[in-house]
């Protein structure tokens, strides 16, 4: 990828999966926080507000960030509880 599709831009939508930028420096450990990170209750349909951490160690590309909190809009409007989806976004 040469340039980062989302960074810089307007977005109006969430994106299926965050970018990737080359990287060509030795591994390092990569921490990304969101502190409002939201999907809705399945019982109540209320959000359900949580803090999200991802910590990886990245050796031949990193997660743009940007396109990384456009990836996570897309949970807002999941019927889960954010505990649930953990596995699925760190899979």
């Amino acid at each position: 990828m040469t340039d980062p599709t989302y960074l810089g831009k307007q977005h109006q939508d969430p994106i299926d999966r965050p970018e990737q930028v080359p990287w060509s420096g030795p591994p390092i450990s990569v921490t990304l926080r969101c502190e409002e990170f939201t999907s809705r209750c399945p019982v109540t349909k209320q959000p359900d507000f949580a803090r999200l951490e991802i910590t990886y160690t990245a050796a031949e590309a990193i997660a743009e960030t940007k396109s990384v909190k456009l990836w996570l809009w897309k949970y807002r409007d999941v019927p889960r509880y954010n505990e649930m989806l953990t596995q699925q976004i760190a899979d």
